[in-house]
């Protein structure tokens, strides 16, 4: 099982769709880096907010494909600006950023070989 997608797991929570599933990830490939930005513009800007809520959108927009790590950290940076603390913000947006480069990687390959 992959740590960063399972399409399997996914196409059974949606019903066995390929088609579905291909337009889930064509989705995804379009709005991430417009999310990624925001959350970067939030961070510099200090507004732990901004930082919840695009963050939050991220997590949805993660979600789609399982649980797993790219989940987890948004989830945890969502926390964190709940709270209102954005000291590890950077370091944690870093480690988004590797997972979210697996993701369609791994997003890709599927769409190639499926």
């Amino acid at each position: 099982m992959s740590e960063v997608f399972e399409p399997d797991e996914v196409l059974e929570q949606i019903g066995g769709s390929t088609e579905l599933l291909r337009e889930m990830i064509e989705i995804f490939q379009t709005v991430y880096p417009d999310d990624v930005q925001r959350i970067e513009e939030s961070i510099r800007s200090g507004d732990a907010e901004a930082v919840r809520r695009a963050v939050h959108r991220m997590k949805g927009s993660v979600s789609n494909f399982g649980k797993r790590r790219a989940y987890q950290l948004s989830l945890r940076m969502e926390e964190e600006a709940r709270n209102n603390d954005l000291t590890r913000m950077d370091g944690l947006l870093s480690e988004l950023k590797e997972e979210l480069d697996a993701l369609l990687a791994e997003l890709y390959s599927y769409t190639v070989n499926a």
